[in-house]
């Protein structure tokens, strides 16, 4: 698959897709306002994800190898957190392994998608600080 349009998914809570050795460059859920549970994990191909600040996000994962760029990561993080904020949503997870299998293991050295930049980690001790959402790792 190298692309997928999910505009007409105005309604859908649940968004999960991955573990596939094709995917599409980039998915745009900004039509999505109603997700809670979003999940593209090992999604060797993705480059961007354009997450809705609308939404209610109680959990994202965007674990596993991928092609999102630091940046990219910055960018659904903002989105995340802008989110939260919004809806001021309590005890949320965030996962972010570089390898989805990661989380099974009881490794302490795990490496983040991205990895996200000093700011966007700010964020992320917000999100667990404030919001007390659990990040995984938890590199903070």
């Amino acid at each position: 698959m190298d692309a997928i349009n999910v505009e007409g998914l105005t309604g859908v809570k649940d968004f999960c897709f991955g573990l596939t050795p094709r995917s599409p460059k980039v998915i745009d859920l900004t039509h999505s306002t109603k997700l809670e549970f979003i999940m593209l994990t090992n999604l060797v191909q993705l480059e961007r994800v354009i997450l809705p600040v609308e939404a209610p996000i109680q959990m994202l994962d965007i674990s596993g190898t991928n092609q999102l760029s630091a940046a990219a990561v910055d960018e659904i993080i903002n989105a995340l957190y802008a989110s939260v904020v919004e809806h001021n949503q309590q005890n949320g997870y965030f996962i972010v392994y570089a390898n989805w299998m990661d989380g099974a293991t009881s490794s302490d050295t795990h490496d983040m998608v991205g990895p996200p930049s000093s700011g966007s980690l700010t964020k992320l001790r917000e999100l667990r600080d404030t919001y007390h959402w659990t990040i995984m790792p938890d590199l903070l």
